[in-house]
């Protein structure tokens, strides 16, 4: 992601979203495993 889109989401919104994406990626390579 840009740095312009960050600045246009806000920190608040880019740090949800970011936190979102490491999730569903975890329980992508936590599901591989299992």
């Amino acid at each position: 992601m840009s740095t312009k889109a960050m600045i246009e989401l806000g920190w608040d919104e880019f740090i949800q979203l970011q936190s979102e994406l490491l999730e569903l990626e975890y329980e992508e390579e936590v599901g591989k495993k299992l």
